[in-house]
């Protein structure tokens, strides 16, 4: 009696139904994980449901006991419903189709009347399928009916997405307990070693008093050879503004040229900044690489990515003539706040522009660096007061002083992730989306047919199944009856 009720309760288990609750419950989390963004800055910033917010642990979702519970509970669930779909396609094999009753085939079958000819003989029934992309699958003994198929198997299909899902899960854990990450801030022609990641294993975590092993960063050093940015020129269009002009320019009948025009003046738009890297393990140079955004430096499971710069420049502040030699001299950072003594309040300025200007007529030059100076107002509300342009040595007088920028800086500032379950994930993730779309989007079809003879002519018996939106049984029927009339 024990047994009744477990037998219920693991049907249940593995039902589609229990897929689509599963399924509801981790968009949930999903969905507040959204809403309510994961780690500690979020709650730095207070707010009335902080509480609420902080008791249910809103703020560390994916690490909740209940979360995990969750997954471990849906891991067991898709590894048992594998199971069960390999359990199904092994019974529903072709073999088993040829099995059946001739009159349960009979009362699933339709017709199609052939006339008299060579198209009335299996052989030739045969030959005309093939011609249509059908593989034979299987015949009866005496030949007198076949089992053919055309297309990717949708039972093979479901089965490999949901192995992929499978293995998507075990790269999520693999990844929740090994996975690391931390930062690095390379200066030009300075060799660094490798810091030991900001965040711990979560295996390690879990074991209480287990001392953090470094592992792969350890012997690591990491030298900044060059550090360079890359901008493209604005152009500025060329719009007609009158109505008609616009749409003549539209039809592609306005003879106004140039539509395009590029001004020095405008702003530059980033193209991209590259780290010139040179890898070292124990002392050796192992790699070198200039990497840039996507496309990042991997050694050994260790990948280095591209994720901001920093720059510092020096500012010399000049008194006028009343006090006249006097002179100071500052560095900041671009695009943090700062005093200028002897003024009050506070300034900015913006990112140094520097490098290479890649210009709209196919040349490039070198950008002469310079940076915008901003006022802070003391009402957060107000926006910055642009003041000037700082460019190198070149003083920008404002209220008394001199401002002049007499040199400066830059260094690279690189995010490092070590997660043993990337390949499996990418493996995985594309294996699901590639065979899902086959399974939802392809044609898969099974025809078992048979001739009948009888007094006013032959009759071809088929019994069909099309699985897929590319399964289309008008379309094969017209096919085959082109074929039968060509063998007519």
């Amino acid at each position: 009696m024990l047994f009744r009720p477990l037998h219920c309760f693991y049907g249940k288990f593995i039902s589609l139904k229990t897929t689509l609750i599963f399924l509801g419950i981790l968009i949930f989390f999903y969905l507040l994980g959204t809403i309510f963004p994961q780690g500690k800055e979020y709650a730095s910033d207070g707010g009335i449901l902080l509480a609420i917010i902080k008791y249910l642990d809103l703020l560390n979702l994916f690490s909740s006991p209940l979360f995990l519970l969750l997954s471990l509970l849906f891991f067991l669930h898709l590894g048992l419903c594998t199971w069960e779909r390999l359990q199904h396609l092994w019974s529903k094999r072709p073999t088993a189709s040829l099995e059946l009753e001739k009159g349960q085939l009979v009362c699933q079958s339709k017709t199609i009347m052939l006339s008299s000819g060579p198209a009335t003989s299996m052989d030739a029934m045969n030959n005309i399928f093939k011609q249509l992309g059908f593989r034979s699958v299987k015949e009866s003994q005496e030949g007198e009916t076949a089992v053919i198929e055309k297309g990717l198997s949708h039972h093979w299909l479901s089965l490999i997405y949901h192995l992929a899902l499978f293995i998507c899960l075990i790269g999520f854990f693999i990844t929740y307990l090994f996975a690391f990450e931390g930062e690095i801030t390379l200066h030009l022609q300075q060799r660094q070693k490798v810091p030991e990641p900001s965040s711990k294993p979560r295996w390690i975590t879990i074991l209480e008093g287990v001392r953090l092993n470094p592992g792969p960063v350890q012997g690591l050093e990491l030298e900044l050879e060059n550090f360079s940015t890359e901008y493209i020129q604005l152009a500025k269009l060329n719009y007609p503004k009158d109505f008609l002009g616009r749409i003549a320019l539209a039809l592609g009948f306005s003879a106004r040229k140039p539509l395009y025009s590029a001004d020095s003046s405008l702003s530059y738009f980033p193209k991209d900044w590259k780290s010139h890297l040179t890898l070292y393990d124990e002392g050796k140079p192992v790699k070198e690489k200039a990497i840039e955004v996507n496309d990042p430096l991997q050694y050994q499971g260790l990948t280095f990515y591209q994720m901001a710069f920093q720059q510092e420049l020096k500012l010399v502040i000049e008194a006028n003539q009343t006090i006249r030699g006097k002179e100071t001299i500052i560095s900041v950072n671009s695009g943090e706040k700062f005093r200028l003594p002897p003024l009050p309040g506070y300034f900015k300025t913006s990112t140094l522009r520097l490098g290479t200007l890649y210009k709209k007529d196919g040349t490039k030059e070198d950008i002469v660096p310079s940076a915008k100076l901003y006022y802070l107002d003391p009402k957060p509300e107000k926006e910055p007061v642009e003041l000037g342009s700082l460019t190198l040595n070149q003083p920008l007088p404002y209220q008394g002083i001199s401002l002049t920028l007499r040199d400066y800086s830059e260094a690279s500032i690189l995010s490092f992730r070590y997660d043993p379950g990337r390949p499996w994930l990418w493996l995985a993730s594309v294996s699901l989306l590639l065979f899902m779309t086959l399974r939802i989007w392809g044609g898969w079809y099974r025809v078992i047919y048979w001739l009948e003879r009888e007094a006013d002519g032959c009759y071809l018996r088929y019994v069909y199944k099309g699985i897929g939106l590319g399964a289309d049984e008008t379309r094969l029927l017209t096919r085959l009856k082109h074929y039968l009339t060509q063998k007519e």
